[in-house]
């Protein structure tokens, strides 16, 4: 089985398991840093990092979430170590929420918008694949 994938294997260089790696450790820097500083800022440190372990094995490691685009049901995470809210327990945000979801897909697949970026002051960056030919 491993000489179907020795010329693919091959393509990549000695410095791309590196890379990888380096990319993983990242994302649980980030995940860390941002459940420390949002849902984990009223616990301990010690509290923290007991939380945080125990998110990133079961939702940051491969052998557990197997993909990135995997859905996450409310029962394999809900407890008492993370707050999580149900949208549907909240009709206003609920609203709000799927209002500007619609918004970005009517907006990416009518304009070819590859990213859109807005701040807290209203400046919106969009970034389109190509002119559409429509007037705004």
């Amino acid at each position: 089985m491993s000489g179907l994938w020795d010329p693919i294997l091959r393509q990549y260089g000695p410095t791309f398991v590196n890379v990888c790696r380096h990319a993983a450790e990242w994302a649980d820097e980030i995940a860390t840093d941002l459940l420390k500083r949002g849902m984990l800022k009223d616990l301990t440190p010690d509290e923290q990092q007991v939380v945080v372990a125990g998110v990133l094995i079961e939702l940051g490691r491969p052998d557990t979430s197997r993909t990135h685009n995997r859905h996450v049901g409310y029962e394999a995470v809900k407890g008492p170590d993370l707050n999580i809210t149900l949208l549907e327990d909240d009709q206003v945000l609920q609203d709000a929420v799927l209002c500007v979801h619609h918004a970005f897909m009517i907006s990416i697949a009518y304009d070819q918008v590859l990213k859109i970026v807005q701040n807290d002051s209203g400046i919106t960056v969009v970034n389109s694949s190509s002119a559409t030919g429509h007037d705004r």
